[in-house]
C-alpha cells in the first residue's frame, strides 16, 4: 500500500479550488472520485473549508455529505501537517 502525500493532495486541491471554484471543484472531485474515497475527500474539503454539505447533480443525486464518514488517521496526519486544532 502507498504512502499517503497528504502535502501533494492538498497542493492538488488548492489549485483545482482556485482554477474551478468551490462548486464546480466539489462537483468535479466527488464525479470522479470512486465513492470509497469520499471519506478521505471529505477530510481534505473540511480542512480547507470548502465542503458544502449537500453536492448536487452528481449521477443525477444529490449527495449529503454531513453522511460521509471523516478519516480520524488523516484528522491527526492534518493537524500535524497543518498544525490545526480544530479540524
Amino acid at each position: 500500500k502507498g504512502e499517503l502525500k497528504d502535502r501533494l493532495i492538498t497542493n492538488h486541491l488548492i489549485l483545482l479550488y482556485n482554477i474551478f471554484g468551490v462548486e464546480p471543484a466539489t462537483k468535479i472531485l466527488f464525479f470522479k472520485l470512486d465513492e470509497k474515497y469520499w471519506p478521505l475527500l471529505k477530510t481534505f474539503l473540511v480542512g480547507l473549508n470548502v465542503l458544502p454539505d449537500v453536492i448536487t447533480g452528481i449521477s443525477n443525486k444529490d449527495i449529503n455529505t454531513v453522511e460521509i464518514e471523516i478519516d480520524q488517521n488523516i484528522v491527526e496526519r492534518l493537524r500535524q501537517t497543518w498544525e490545526l486544532r480544530d479540524l
